[in-house]
């Protein structure tokens, strides 16, 4: 029998679906343990001078929208602004000088001090660390708590002197935070993040035509869209699209090719009704663009 086949007896289906569920966690955790991956790391040449004033990230993150001020917490506040995005909580902690180090003790203070007073001007709290710095200088130790509780090192952020070197790691390994992101958001990524924001669902053939117009409408707008275009029952289509996590699903019939609307349903279950597809978009646009969480 095939494994997708449902004409299999329930005790074959059972351990079909069992197996399924295994390999999806195993793809999980080969995100959180692959063995290489991209680094999402650079650093930012400085003098002693500009530290605390000059360091900007924007040209790194254009789509954020950075507020910064002219102190040394710039840094800080850029993890900050891409975690709090995705809706992350951290904690920080202070790795100090270790015994095995590189550079002047003065330097080492002077580079404590001012990741220090980076973290005390946002508020933020955090801990010292005593001793596990990088040899070649102190480092900040960003670690995320996701939505099962469990905490993840993805973003560092220390300092090399002589120029001063500012070396940071937002996502770390990009694998890895992928792993995190998915099992935080539980597959139900924000609109803004979905791989497919909407999918329409024709209830007959005879939708195809608008719902492939409605679909390449908001593609034109820039959002990522998706027909379902397969002869099945509405029940069907709508059941799967919730279970696929799409944020909209846009039914559309009869009524909706005369009335020239969509009827607009959530993952949730929510039935929002009949809309213009102009409406539809505003709304679309506003939860996008504010980056919102459903």
């Amino acid at each position: 029998m095939f494994p997708g086949d449902a004409s299999g007896d329930g005790q074959t289906r059972a351990a079909m679906k069992k197996i399924f569920r295994y390999l999806v966690l195993l793809a999980s955790l080969s995100l959180h343990a692959a063995a290489w991956g991209d680094m999402a790391d650079n650093g930012v040449e400085c003098s002693v001078v500009m530290e605390k004033t000059e360091f900007d990230a924007r040209a790194a993150f254009p789509d954020f929208k950075l507020v910064f001020t002219n102190k040394g917490e710039k840094t800080v506040r850029l993890f900050d602004e891409v975690y709090s995005t995705f809706g992350l909580s951290y904690t920080i902690e202070l790795s100090t000088m270790p015994e095995d180090h590189m550079g002047d003790e003065k330097d080492w203070k002077f580079a404590e001090d001012t990741l220090q007073a980076a973290i005390t001007e946002m508020g933020k709290d955090f801990v010292i660390n005593a001793g596990d710095g990088a040899f070649y200088g102190p480092k900040l130790d960003f670690h995320l708590a996701d939505s099962l509780g469990r905490t993840w090192q993805c973003g560092e952020d220390g300092e090399k002197h002589r120029p001063v070197m500012i070396h940071r790691a937002l996502l770390g390994s990009i694998e890895r935070f992928i792993g995190v992101i998915t099992e935080h958001f539980a597959g139900a990524f924000p609109a803004w993040l979905s791989p497919v924001q909407v999918k329409l669902l024709p209830v007959t053939d005879r939708a195809m035509d608008y719902a492939k117009n409605v679909a390449a409408q908001l593609d034109s707008q820039g959002f990522r869209v998706e027909v379902d275009g397969r002869n099945e029952k509405i029940g069907k289509k709508i059941r799967e699209a919730t279970l696929e996590k799409i944020p909209f699903m846009l039914v559309v019939g009869d009524r909706d090719m005369e009335a020239g609307t969509v009827s607009v349903r959530t993952r949730t279950g929510e039935d929002l009704g009949a809309m213009s597809l102009a409406d539809f978009a505003a709304k679309l646009h506003e939860i996008v663009d504010s980056k919102a969480r459903q």
